[in-house]
C-alpha cells in the first residue's frame, strides 16, 4: 500500500517561488520582523517545497506527498477585513469553510490521487501547477534548514 502526505498550503505560495525562501527570517530575528506580512507566502511555498522534497525522497518507498491550496474560504481571518467594500468582496470571493475540505479529502482518499506524488492540486479536486522555483536545490535547503532546526528537539 501506499501512504499519503497531504500539505495544506494556499495560493500565496504563488509569486514566492520566484523570491525564495528567507531562511534568516524563519526564526525571531530582526529580518522576520522586517518582512511582516510577506512571510505569509513564502511560508506556504516552505509548505510546497518541504512537500516536493518530501515527494522526492520519499515516493519510491510508498509515500505520496501532495501540496494543495484548499480554496479562497471564509474562515476567522476575514474577520479583521473592516471596511464595507471588503465585506462585499468577501462575499463575492470566498467560500463557505466546508468548501476548504473537498480538495484535502479528496488528495488523501481518492483512488484517482494515489499516484499523485508531488502535485500541487487546487480546488475544487483538480491538478494545479505551482509553477518553477527560482532555485532548483531550494527543497534540499529547506531539509537541511528543518534538520538543523529540530536538533535537540527529537
Amino acid at each position: 500500500g501506499k501512504a499519503r502526505v497531504v500539505n495544506v498550503s494556499s495560493n500565496g505560495a504563488y509569486g514566492a517561488g520566484s523570491v525564495g525562501i528567507y531562511f534568516n527570517a524563519m526564526t525571531d530575528t530582526p529580518q522576520r520582523k522586517a518582512k511582516g506580512v510577506g512571510l505569509y507566502g513564502i511560508s506556504k511555498y516552505g509548505n510546497v517545497v518541504f512537500s516536493n522534497e518530501l515527494a522526492k525522497r520519499y515516493g519510491d518507498r510508498g509515500i505520496v506527498s501532495t501540496a494543495l491550496h484548499p480554496g479562497s474560504i471564509e474562515t476567522n481571518l476575514a474577520r479583521y477585513w473592516p471596511s464595507p467594500v471588503m465585506r462585499v468582496v468577501k462575499f463575492l470571493l470566498l467560500y463557505p469553510v466546508e468548501y476548504g475540505a473537498l480538495t484535502p479529502l479528496w488528495a488523501g482518499t481518492s483512488a484517482e490521487t494515489k499516484d499523485f506524488n508531488g502535485k500541487w492540486l487546487v480546488p475544487w479536486a483538480r491538478v494545479g501547477n505551482m509553477g518553477p522555483s527560482k532555485d532548483p536545490r531550494i527543497g534540499e535547503k529547506l531539509w537541511d534548514w528543518i534538520e538543523e532546526q529540530r536538533k535537540g528537539h527529537y
